[in-house]
């Protein structure tokens, strides 16, 4: 028996805003029904191999396998939701006659406000002054990294550490290290971003690239154990 109106009602009196739309209470109803249909579908992790076998066996009658039909009746087979542009935050700052306004990430409600945050991937080498210009669009004043992976790749590095102090990224910006603290399991460092004006439009109106300052928490455990 569900009581979704019941439940929902109690758990808004201690997370204010929990759901602010039509389309947020709907989700809950889906959620519901994407379990019950589902059913049962952990196991331990020690009958991973017995249970991959079960998994591909056919059943003579329907003559699929269990993978197929968990497919079937889950969201999997669905097709995706994408995000509005409403959702997501938009770059303003002109870099160069090849950028474009778009960064992959999305804004987060937070606790008391809606659009208070914004979750986005780590950069690739070509989007690292992107991600500046995310950080310097919308005055971000705390950056918080979940990862601490090494220097790659797959995983550059994007801001200056303790030896180099300054590093520029791109046409625009230039990041320089203000001051560090480290700490067991999180490092911290304070930037301040200086804003190179680079478009003519821009320059011709009188806009000035004021410096700005952020501050980077990186938590060096996450995810392991934490």
């Amino acid at each position: 028996m569900y009581d979704v109106f019941g439940y929902t009602k109690k758990m808004r009196q201690a997370r204010k805003g929990m759901i602010e739309s039509v389309d947020q209470y709907k989700f809950v109803y889906e959620c519901l029904e994407e379990a019950h249909i589902s059913g049962k579908t952990w196991f331990p992790v020690s009958e991973l191999s017995q249970q991959m076998k079960y998994k591909s066996m056919k059943t003579p009658i329907t003559r699929q396998n269990e993978y197929q039909r968990e497919y079937q009746v889950s969201a999997l087979s669905r097709k995706p939701t994408l995000l509005s542009d409403n959702h997501r935050p938009y770059l303003t700052t002109f870099q160069s006659n090849d950028s474009t306004d778009y960064v992959n990430g999305v804004f987060v409600d937070g606790y008391t406000r809606s659009r208070e945050n914004i979750v986005t991937e780590w950069p690739m080498p070509h989007t690292v002054a992107d991600c500046w210009s995310l950080i310097y669009d919308h005055d971000c004043n705390s950056v918080v990294v979940l990862a601490n992976p090494e220097d790659s790749s797959n995983y550059p590095s994007f801001w200056p550490t303790e030896k180099e102090k300054r590093r520029k990224f791109g046409p625009v910006f230039t990041v320089e290290l203000i001051s560090f603290n480290h700490y067991p399991n999180i490092k911290t460092w304070i930037f301040r971003i200086n804003k190179k004006v680079v478009s003519l439009t821009e320059l011709m109106s009188g806009v000035k690239g004021v410096p700005k300052t952020t501050q980077f928490f990186q938590i060096t455990c996450w995810p392991l154990g934490h």
